[in-house]
């Protein structure tokens, strides 16, 4: 700890006459980079390490430029020469996924406010923020293609079907995951995507919103950050507030956006769809090749998104006879 303690102290002092008093290691989640409190005599900081020179670079650009839309992120005061450590503003530890209740356990109305608050946070990052952003800047792709999208839905087919064995004709079923990628590729990519914008990445700095993770950003469709908070698998909220936090994130995106409300919903559907799948897969690695715990805790909630979209949804979702049947087949063992 002595090293990287000495490392950030000496970015502290391009911006600060303090010194560090103490610096502890914070506990990780998926990422691989590293989060270390840093106490001087009178404030906080996060200091920020990260193996991923260009990830690095993305973030701090992102930052700046949300910094200067008015974006709720934090602020970066100073980084090392290479950007691989940096330090920025300490927001706190309270997340909204910290206010989650316990399963089984009723959503509160103050939870559905921050919510309703969070919403309004996405609003203004695929509005105002996502004016003259240069996606250039993003990695580790500038948008959200049809190679991204093949690769969530091969998440999905290496680490949920082929991790759990499951039965499908291997040929079909490819050419199901090629028409949905192509699907999902058509829709209009307008804003800035966040990626990732689930419970875990806002944190609460005075009961508001602020984004922390958002540098897998890239450009992409309206719906997809939209569904990835309603739709987080062990948020698991519940219908009335998915549709109504929806129709609050449509209303305000019709004060600044012509949109076609009736292909916005169809392509909403389609989108949480690709998302369930993804994570599924994400779980997979991260949980049952990886061994967290977090991630295998979350794999019944995103099963059960996936049964909801397939029995309550499926006029809206396109034919997928070999990701049903081996779904099928899923939940014939569990």
């Amino acid at each position: 700890m002595a090293d990287i303690r000495d490392i950030f102290d000496t970015i502290l002092k391009r911006f600060s006459d303090e010194s560090i008093l103490n610096i502890s290691l914070l506990a990780q989640s998926g990422s691989s980079r590293k989060y270390y409190r840093i106490t001087t005599h009178s404030k906080r900081f996060i200091g920020t390490e990260g193996s991923d020179l260009k990830e690095n670079a993305a973030f701090l650009a992102l930052a700046e430029h949300f910094q200067g839309k008015g974006v709720s992120v934090p602020k970066i005061y100073a980084c090392s020469k290479d950007n691989r450590y940096y330090i920025q503003e300490d927001i706190g530890d309270q997340s909204l996924y910290q206010l989650l209740p316990e399963s089984g356990l009723k959503h509160s109305d103050q939870l559905l406010t921050y919510y309703e608050k969070s919403i309004d946070l996405l609003l203004k990052v695929h509005t105002v923020g996502s004016q003259h952003l240069d996606y250039s800047i993003c990695y580790p792709a500038s948008e959200f293609d049809a190679l991204s999208i093949q690769w969530d839905l091969e998440y999905f087919k290496y680490y949920f079907l082929k991790l759990n064995d499951l039965s499908y004709d291997e040929h079909a079923l490819q050419v199901e995951l090629d028409s949905l990628r192509d699907k999902a590729a058509s829709v209009p990519r307008t804003c800035f995507m966040i990626r990732d914008f689930q419970s875990r990445n806002i944190m609460l700095k005075d009961t508001m919103p602020t984004l922390i993770d958002f540098q897998g950003g890239r450009l992409g469709p309206f719906h997809y950050d939209l569904v990835s908070l309603l739709w987080q698998a062990k948020a698991n909220l519940p219908h009335s507030w998915k549709e109504k936090l929806k129709q609050r994130y449509v209303t305000g995106l019709r004060n600044s956006v012509n949109i076609d409300i009736d292909s916005f919903d169809s392509q909403y559907w389609l989108f949480v769809l690709i998302r369930t799948m993804q994570v599924l897969g994400a779980y997979g690695l991260r949980g049952v090749v990886q061994g967290k715990t977090h991630f295998i805790e979350s794999i019944p909630f995103a099963v059960a998104n996936l049964d909801y979209l397939f029995s309550e949804k499926s006029n809206y979702l396109p034919d997928l006879p070999q990701v049903k049947q081996a779904f099928k087949d899923y939940l014939n063992r569990i």
